[in-house]
């Protein structure tokens, strides 16, 4: 089992997520190692990483690196923006993308300080034609459980994180609305809304 408080696993593993919904019927279930040990271990490097005595630029760092270790970031760029980013240019895309890994990593890291600690276990895993669902568990000191859901893809033979669900709450939906409402109040300027989420 690995320590985490309800509050700061629902905010920090969020970088790590991409918004969809859950397969309600399995072809297969097993417990797919790969996939638990990858789960797993990027929990443990997490809490490793927020009781550390590293300075914040480079718990942000650590955290970034993290994050695209074990998740398809670029992916969860695109998912996170939606449709404007096919509207981009090639050049704004590539712009974008390394400024949402750096606000994700700046935006979470800051939230460390709130790290309380309870208890994540495994349950189980499910393959279905959409990914492997990895199941874990919460469990609360003097309230209920909740269970966390991580998706994970095949990429190039890699395992990749690709969404996460905590207590049927689709993390990154999250990112999407504050990008929305971002570009929004730039009028649709993406390089206006770029510059800002750079300095976010």
């Amino acid at each position: 089992m690995i320590l985490f408080s309800r509050r700061r696993f629902v905010a920090i593993l969020a970088a790590a997520s991409l918004a969809a919904p859950l397969a309600t019927a399995p072809v297969l279930a097993n417990d797919n190692e790969p996939a638990r040990t990858l789960v797993m271990d990027t929990a443990a490097r997490l809490v490793a990483l927020i009781q550390s005595d590293a300075s914040r630029a480079q718990k942000e760092s650590k955290f970034l690196s993290l994050m695209e270790e074990t998740s398809e970031m670029s992916a969860i760029a695109r998912t996170a923006l939606g449709a404007p980013w096919r509207s981009m240019s090639s050049a704004q895309q590539e712009r974008y993308d390394i400024a949402f890994r750096n606000y994700l990593a700046k935006n979470y890291v800051a939230r460390f300080r709130d790290y309380t600690g309870e208890q994540l276990s495994y349950v189980r895993t499910t393959e279905t034609q959409k990914g492997v669902y990895v199941e874990t568990q919460v469990a609360r000191q003097g309230g209920d459980a909740f269970e966390v859901v991580w998706r994970l893809k095949d990429f190039g033979g890699a395992l990749k994180i690709v969404d996460i669900k905590a207590a049927s709450l689709s993390l990154l939906a999250t990112e999407r609305e504050i990008l929305t409402n971002l570009l929004d109040s730039k009028g649709g300027d993406f390089d206006a809304f770029i510059s800002t989420l750079e300095g976010a």
